[in-house]
């Protein structure tokens, strides 16, 4: 169940027609969300919600294709204990 699609499109020589096209987010039944390129452009990272209801972070990388993602962190829940906050990963480094 991913929200987001993210796939590298690879073009003909003459940029007319479509060649190649391969997904950079793993297929899963756990929601990702707001995918972001890192400044270097070898990698992904993104936002999962587990089978726990965690949301953590993953990265990806992209040099190596079926490569699987990586944990970095699992996000602390808020701390008013509201369930409807927004997350979104911006940019990173």
């Amino acid at each position: 169940m991913c929200d987001y699609t993210l796939e590298q499109i690879t073009f003909s020589p003459d940029h007319k027609n479509v060649v190649n096209r391969a997904s950079l987010l793993p297929d899963t039944d756990r929601a990702v969300q707001t995918p972001v390129l890192s400044p270097d452009g070898k990698s992904i990272a993104f936002i999962a919600r587990n089978e726990a209801r965690e949301d953590v972070i993953y990265k990806i990388d992209l040099a190596t294709p079926g490569t699987q993602p990586v944990k970095i962190a699992k996000l602390e829940k808020p701390m008013d204990g509201a369930a409807k906050h927004r997350l979104s990963l911006i940019t990173w480094n």
